[in-house]
């Protein structure tokens, strides 16, 4: 089915549609493009032709991961998408922008909460791949909740990314997903 018909076919169904942007390994392309003026234009540009074009309601944002260096102009992208979208809605239906961010401290130091909550409509925390190759230990993928001793052996769980993001780097609860493999 193409595009433009996926889109139309959700639509029937009130499903809404979104440009997703980035993902694994995304991160370097999009600082090369976020730390230049001319080069967040053509994107936005480029960004908003490609909404208007297939008719979506919005971005999706996964930049993995902002860093300490990368961290300012991630959040000059997100205020900008922010301004592109609101300046482009064609009716009093909003344009969404959304973006996915690591579950923990480990990359989520980078992220000003205020500021992405501020421009975002929804965010997916990506509350999964708590461990791989880089692991030591046998643990859960994506646990819910994990006792004591997977913690201390490195684990992680979504009940864990909720209270960093929530309870201690003060998102709001109305605006975060739960993203699951």
């Amino acid at each position: 089915i193409p595009s433009e018909r996926l889109g139309h076919i959700a639509h029937q169904h009130n499903v809404k549609v979104l440009l997703a942007i980035g993902g694994a390994s995304s991160g370097d392309r999009l600082f090369q493009i976020a730390k230049s003026a001319m080069k967040r234009r053509t994107f936005l540009a480029s960004a908003i032709r490609t909404v208007k074009e297939f008719g979506y309601d919005g971005i999706d944002l996964d930049w993995e991961f902002p860093s300490e260096e990368t961290s300012g102009v991630f959040h000059t992208l997100l205020a900008e998408l922010r301004a592109a979208l609101t300046a482009n809605q064609k009716d009093e239906r909003p344009l969404l922008l959304t973006a996915a961010i690591p579950a923990s401290d480990w990359h989520g130091k980078w992220i000003n909460a205020e500021v992405l909550s501020e421009h975002c409509d929804l965010i997916q925390i990506m509350s999964y791949d708590f461990t791989g190759t880089w692991s030591n230990n046998a643990l859960h993928h994506s646990a819910a909740s994990a006792p004591d001793r997977d913690l201390e052996a490195g684990g992680y769980s979504v009940e864990h990314s909720l209270n960093y993001w929530i309870k201690q780097r003060g998102l709001p609860a109305i605006k975060c997903l739960v993203g699951l493999p």
